[in-house]
């Protein structure tokens, strides 16, 4: 079946190919390293919160001089891209020992520090005068994706006692334990419930009752805060969010839909749907086959669907009786954070099952970075490090580069980079498009 799937995609590829050549790139691999952190690095500042100087992502970059601008009524910056770029940022070190990466990590985990409330939740924005927007709806101090992702950012750094100074470490390790105990307290004792959205009955004891991708970052944190501490409380919850996440699977035989993973409700959106991806987290510390084989359908049956479409923004499943339909069908915007958790899947799927197959897709999904999209537009620079915002339709792109499309288009490509399937995938991919 493998063979087959991957025989239909090359055919799709090609004949999308041939149609669309005049429009075609020329996009090209400049030496094999394809990391160009310089628009990413132009984003982060150092700016004075409270008593401590901090590090911090500033938001948006506008085409064409792309020098940082904030977010009106937001402010400079959010622990959001921050946390993200911590995690990249935390990746480059431990690949190269380079310092000035890791000087990042300590000034970015200091910015997480002082958004902390005492309640574990995170504030998000901070305006450029170092105060905190404290009233912002996407700003206050909830349990909502900036508090995750604070969390999984240092969570990735409990396991690292020697690579900071013991103050450092504790900081780490005292903020991330205080997040935890918010988490655990929340989260703990919920009993199952469950709601009926365009006729599908879905599980309610998720971040906000039902938002799917919301779990999907939280398991990754706990997954690491078990692996660090061992916490049975945290494999409790992993257990119990990543049961809901299968429960938020569809089964719509041959519908486009069949096996994707719901985001909120009955709306499936490609932005940040990392629930493949933290299934198979969480299978390596529960090895639990329901989670793998649930990721893996996803994977296998439903990825290939959008990838023969050229990808979709998101989409409304509707259950009538026993038919299954799809309506409010959006095909854009599409932006980098639509596919880097497919790559981060297939890779992490290539990683637990050994099959080639699953690295040799995410080269392919990484190559709509380079035109194999709907536009036919290359949105990643390796000259600037620039990673456009988003293909608005099939003939025209968002050439602003802001935090987030730069942080998910580096966070892709340095992990194919470092799977030489998905790397030569990635070239093939971009050679077809260049022919």
């Amino acid at each position: 079946m493998q063979k087959t799937i991957t025989k239909i995609l090359q055919l799709i590829m090609a004949v999308f190919i041939t149609t669309n050549c005049n429009n075609a790139v020329t996009p090209s691999i400049l030496n094999e390293n394809l990391i160009n952190t310089s628009h990413l690095d132009n984003l982060y500042k150092e700016i004075i919160v409270g008593k401590d100087t901090v590090g911090v992502i500033q938001i948006y970059a506008d085409y064409p001089s792309y020098e940082p601008i904030h977010a009106v009524g937001e402010g400079i910056a959010a622990v959001d891209d921050a946390a993200r770029a911590g995690v990249l940022y935390w990746e480059l070190y431990k690949d190269t020992n380079k310092k000035e990466y890791l000087d990042k990590v300590k000034m970015l985990a200091k910015f997480m520090f002082s958004m902390q409330r005492g309640s574990g939740w995170f504030y998000n924005f901070i305006f450029d005068d170092g105060s905190i927007n404290k009233d912002g709806a996407t700003s206050e101090p909830v349990p909502s994706w900036w508090t995750w992702r604070a969390f999984w950012f240092l969570s990735e750094l409990l396991n690292e006692q020697n690579t900071f100074s013991p103050e450092l470490y504790d900081r780490i390790t005292g903020v991330a334990q205080k997040s935890f105990i918010a988490i655990r307290n929340k989260y703990i004792h919920l009993s199952k419930d469950y709601i009926v959205r365009g006729g599908l009955r879905l599980p309610n004891w998720m971040p906000s009752g039902h938002a799917y991708d919301q779990s999907a970052i939280l398991i990754l944190g706990l997954v690491n805060y078990y692996n660090a501490f061992g916490d049975t409380d945290a494999l409790t919850i992993i257990k119990s969010f990543s049961n809901g996440l299968t429960e938020a699977q569809v089964h719509s035989d041959s519908l486009m839909s069949d096996r994707a993973f719901l985001s909120w409700e009955n709306l499936w959106h490609a932005y940040g749907n990392n629930q493949s991806y933290a299934l198979l987290e969480a299978y390596t510390v529960t090895s639990n086959q329901n989670y793998l084989n649930a990721a893996l359908d996803e994977i296998n049956i439903f990825y290939p669907k959008l990838i023969s479409e050229l990808y979709y923004s998101s989409f409304n499943v509707i259950k009538t009786g026993e038919i299954y339909s799809i309506n409010e069908k959006k095909k854009y915007p599409q932006i980098a954070y639509d596919i880097r958790p497919m790559v981060w899947a297939c890779l992490k799927a290539n990683e637990i099952t050994g099959e080639k197959i699953y690295a040799e897709r995410a080269g392919l999904i990484g190559s709509w970075l380079y035109g194999n999209n709907d536009a036919r537009i290359q949105m990643y620079f390796q000259k600037t490090g620039i990673c456009y915002d988003g293909i608005n339709n099939a003939s025209s792109v968002n050439k602003n580069s802001g935090a987030e499309s730069t942080i998910e288009s580096l966070l892709l490509l340095f992990s194919i980079q470092k799977n030489t399937t998905a790397f030569n995938e990635l070239k093939n991919g971009m050679n077809k498009i260049n022919r």
